[in-house]
Order: structure tokens, then C-alpha cells, then sequence
């Protein structure tokens, strides 16, 4: 019965804006939370505080969001003016966006303007079927994940050259000593002119290329492409050498052979018997560069 479930996160949602009065009693922080779907639906660069608030300016507010963000009850990710490893030494205060800590709340931010979110709007919801442009949920979900791996938000833009519209990078991580930018796709991820201007722009800064999508793993003219479900392993190269760990063991025993270390062993005999391979599996996915070897065995 999602109407009870939505009953329960409204209440949670009202006890979130009597918190908020405890560190802002002017009520900018209950009005900002509550309009963070509109927001993100606009698809503007920042969060326009003026259209929240009138009159009201971001570089007043600072201290605002930080305590929302300090709360937990808000992610913000904040632009990053000269992406680079360093991401927080170029970070714009007063250029920023926010999203809720938790998406099912957001869901029922969304639709706060009726008196309960029905049944229905769940079901199409749950079932990819709902008319509404979903992506700013899905992009609110990446949020949170990545905060739960422990990643500060940031973001960035690059202006098209007439300066009317701008790409966007989603959001933009450290791995090692470089960054990495990352695309969220609901829908049409064979399109990502935003990604490729940012790998142009900051080409000798790019450790690696992300989208996250809903579709299966896979990898082509080096840009991984994520399931969103796979936010969770924190993109750490930990998580793709353990791939490669257990494809070590998994070929060793169905190919009778031991390689220990030896990688480029390891690639050979893969390609020679991957036939062999493939007969006791039902489906297998191999993915192999010249640079490390096995990248990914599913």
C-alpha cells in the first residue's frame, strides 16, 4: 500500500522542516528543501535561490545550506570552477545544487501538491511508465550514493560558444591523482556531448569516463558504462581489480591452468580458449585491453 507508506514520508518530511526552524527560524530553510524537485526540473546551472526566495541572494544563504547539509537531510554539490584533483580548492559557495538525502522522500516532495501521492503514480513510477521527466530522480539517487561512498559533491559547466546554454557535468569525483567526470542517463545514453566536452576541455586531468545509465556493464571507446546499481562499489579501482582476481580463479579452474601473477599469460590463454569457456557458461562477457589485461568478466 504505497498511500500509507507515502502517509509515514510525509510525516518524516514534517518532522525534517520543525528541525530546520531549530537552526533557521526564518523558515528559508523549509522553503528551500521543499523546492529542490522544482529545482532540479528546471535543469538551470544552480540552484536559483531568488526564485525560492524572493529577493533573496545564494551569498546570504551560505550558512543556510551548509547547516541543511550538516543536518543530513540535504546533499549539495557545489561547482567546482577549475575542476581538478584539488576539487575543494576551487569550490563556489555561492554556485551550487542541492538534492535530498534520501530519493523516496524526494519522490514525495515531487508530488507534494496533492494530498497523498496515489498508488498509481508509485506503480508507473516503479515500472519506468510515469510521464514525467524522471531523470533529475535518477540523478538525486547517484547523489546519495555517492555520499554514502563517502564522495563530496561537485559539479561543472562549460558554456556554449554563443554563451546561451552550457554543457554540464554531473558530477565529478578524485580517483588517484586525477578526476573523473560522471553523466547520468535515464534514457539516450548514446548521447553524452557534455561528458565529451569536459574529457576535451581537461583532457590531462581525466583518470576515467563514467555514465551511468540503466542497462548492463559495458565498456566502449573508453567510457565505462555503469549501472546504477554500481554507484555502490565507489568506482574505486579496488572494485575492478577484485574482478580481475576472481576471473583469475574462475578461468584457472575451468581452463586447468595457473598463471599466478602473470597477466599477460592470463590474456593469451583467454583468448585461445574462450570457446572452451563459454561451454560451461550460459552467457559470458569478456573485456580485454592492452594496457592491464582482463578488465571485466561477467
Amino acid at each position: 500500500n504505497f498511500t500509507a507508506v507515502d502517509l509515514v514520508k510525509r510525516d518524516i518530511i514534517a518532522l525534517y522542516e520543525e528541525d530546520f526552524s531549530k537552526f533557521d527560524n526564518s523558515g528559508r530553510a523549509k522553503a528551500m528543501y521543499d523546492a529542490i524537485p522544482a529545482q532540479l526540473n528546471k535543469n538551470a546551472m544552480r540552484y536559483q535561490v531568488g526564485k525560492v526566495i524572493p529577493d533573496e541572494r545564494a551569498e546570504r544563504i551560505i550558512n543556510v545550506v551548509k547547516d541543511m547539509e550538516d543536518s543530513m537531510t540535504a546533499n549539495v554539490a557545489f561547482h567546482s570552477d577549475d575542476p581538478n584533483v584539488g576539487l575543494a580548492l576551487t569550490k563556489n559557495l555561492e554556485y551550487f545544487k542541492m538534492y535530498t538525502s534520501d530519493t523516496g522522500l524526494f519522490v514525495t516532495l515531487a508530488f507534494k501538491d496533492g494530498d497523498i501521492t496515489e498508488n498509481v503514480i508509485y506503480e508507473k513510477l516503479l515500472n519506468d511508465k510515469l510521464s514525467a521527466n524522471l531523470g533529475y530522480v535518477y540523478e538525486n539517487m547517484i547523489a546519495q550514493m555517492l555520499v554514502s561512498n563517502g564522495k563530496d559533491l561537485f559539479y561543472h559547466t562549460i558554456p556554449y560558444a554563443d554563451g546561451k546554454k552550457y554543457y554540464e557535468t554531473d558530477f565529478i569525483i578524485t580517483e588517484k591523482h586525477k578526476i573523473s567526470p560522471i553523466e547520468v542517463k535515464s534514457s539516450g545514453y548514446k548521447s553524452h556531448k557534455s561528458l565529451d566536452e569536459f574529457c576535451s576541455k581537461f583532457s590531462d586531468r581525466i583518470m576515467n569516463k563514467y555514465v551511468i545509465y540503466t542497462k548492463d556493464y559495458k565498456r566502449e571507446n573508453g567510457v565505462d558504462y555503469i549501472p546504477v546499481y554500481m554507484t555502490f562499489s565507489g568506482f574505486s579501482n579496488f572494485f575492478f581489480q577484485k574482478l580481475r582476481c576472481k576471473s583469475f580463479i574462475v578461468f584457472n579452474y575451468f581452463l586447468g591452468c595457473s598463471f599466478a601473477d602473470d597477466s599477460s599469460s592470463f590474456v593469451a590463454a583467454v583468448r585461445s580458449n574462450v570457446d572452451d569457456v563459454v561451454g560451461e557458461f550460459y552467457h559470458v562477457e569478456i573485456m580485454l585491453d592492452d594496457k592491464d589485461g582482463i578488465t571485466f568478466v561477467n
